[in-house]
């Protein structure tokens, strides 16, 4: 008897698919994280980061965490240590030693206030500097987990002066270690050889973004022999279209088609569905469905900062959303462009000085730090300060930007009083 599948399983957004499918990036992938190299693995939320990962790793190769954005370097090495297994006696009043791999047996961690150190113990007491890397690496080492992977996701939440240090502890790990790095960002680009130069050679960025037409249309014939069933043609070539490669709509587009034909697990005799479905309506029924969340960024941004002279913030919305055609939008903007195209437009930029020109670059840098105060995730704007670009990065935004009508979302924005 054939399996029996249900369309869940199949069209997971939160797990590994069942009609996950193998493309170009998953072999450099494994080439590289057992080869040597450190990875980045960049791209929009919801393109397959995670499921890149837990498909081609098996659960006992690697330690995984999330980032959060007060973290310091510290506090990244912290989580790491704790992710291997040590504890601070702080946390633990009385513990047994545990059996660890590699034979060793251990527990710890006390701080040192006085000389701001840390002291472990591994069979023996071993101080470590929970600030240098060198530390890091040779606990790891003698603890027996010297050829493991390290998975980091959500790493564009840190600070951009932590993700230059920790830039530099990468090539610490590569140069002493077998240890390598798994980092996941919404970047649009491998930032970390940018902050450190020294990186070329030892780490390989993996653009997750990149779903090709035919890709999803693999993923929809893997789904139909899941489930025994055939999408209508016109009707899949309608949802790739208009997808622009954003793979987790299609996937929740197709999940509904299912559900709509009555459809929830794998069918005894065959059927051909979605003749009769309007893509263009499951399109906006998606899109539609962030609307609330987009609109409160747009809200929360305007009226965040007290600078009422000029409302920056404001004004930047207005210029996304009103000013730049969509290639634009998706290629990234340059601070110069974007501040050219806000003294071309607002209405008091003759009082603009080097004062407002260093505020509005400073909003720009900030604009990750306020969107996870105003608790927006995933976040939709970054801006990448090592060449002053703000980008994108989140796929659906785009796609729901594009079905919007224009005075709806000045509206929104609230350019009246301007």
């Amino acid at each position: 008897m054939e399996k029996s599948n249900s369309i869940h399983d199949v069209f997971s957004t939160n797990t590994i698919p069942l009609n996950y499918i193998e493309r170009n990036i998953d072999s450099i992938f494994i080439e590289n994280i057992t080869h040597g190299n450190h990875v980045v693995v960049y791209g929009s939320s919801k393109q397959g980061k995670t499921s890149l990962r837990k498909y081609n790793l098996k659960p006992d190769e690697y330690i995984s965490l999330n980032c959060i954005n007060t973290w310091s370097l510290e506090d990244v090495f912290k989580a790491i240590l704790k992710a291997v297994g040590f504890v601070q006696d702080t946390e633990v009043k009385t513990q047994k030693t545990s059996k660890a791999s590699g034979g060793f047996n251990f527990w710890k961690v006390k701080a040192d206030v006085a000389n701001e150190r840390q002291v472990a113990r591994i069979g023996k007491v071993l101080e470590i500097n929970t600030q240098d890397p060198n530390d890091i690496v040779s606990v790891l080492k003698e603890s027996g987990f010297d050829q493991k992977i390290i998975s980091i996701d959500d790493f564009h939440y840190l600070s951009e002066e932590v993700q230059k240090s920790f830039s530099t502890a990468l090539k610490v790990f590569h140069d002493n270690s077998q240890i390598k790095f798994l980092i996941t960002a919404v970047w649009s680009g491998d930032r970390l050889s940018i902050l450190n130069g020294d990186l070329q050679g030892r780490i390989t960025a993996i653009n997750a973004d990149v779903w090709s037409q035919a890709d999803l249309r693999e993923l929809i014939s893997v789904s139909e022999s899941l489930l025994n069933i055939k999408f209508d043609e016109n009707a899949i070539n309608d949802l790739i279209e208009k997808s622009d490669g954003f793979v987790h709509m299609v996937q929740a587009i197709a999940h509904n088609i299912c559900s709509q034909e009555g459809i929830f697990r794998t069918l005894p005799i065959f059927k051909n569905i979605g003749a009769s479905t309007s893509i263009e309506h499951e399109c906006l029924l998606y899109v539609n469905a962030s609307s609330s969340r987009y609109r409160r960024l747009f809200e929360e941004l305007c009226t965040y900062t007290s600078d009422t002279e000029h409302d920056l913030y404001r004004w930047l919305i207005f210029i996304l959303v009103s000013k730049i055609e969509e290639k634009y939008l998706k290629s990234g903007l340059y601070y110069k462009a974007i501040y050219r195209l806000l003294e071309d437009n607002h209405p008091n930029s003759s009082t603009f000085t080097g004062t407002t020109k260093r505020k509005f670059r400073s909003l720009l840098e900030k604009i990750v730090e306020v969107q996870t105060k105003i608790n927006i995730s995933p976040i939709v704007f970054d801006y990448d300060e090592n060449v002053e670009k703000l980008e994108i990065v989140d796929k659906s935004f785009l796609l729901w930007l594009k079905h919007q009508e224009k005075d709806s979302l000045l509206d929104c924005i609230d350019m009246s009083h301007m």
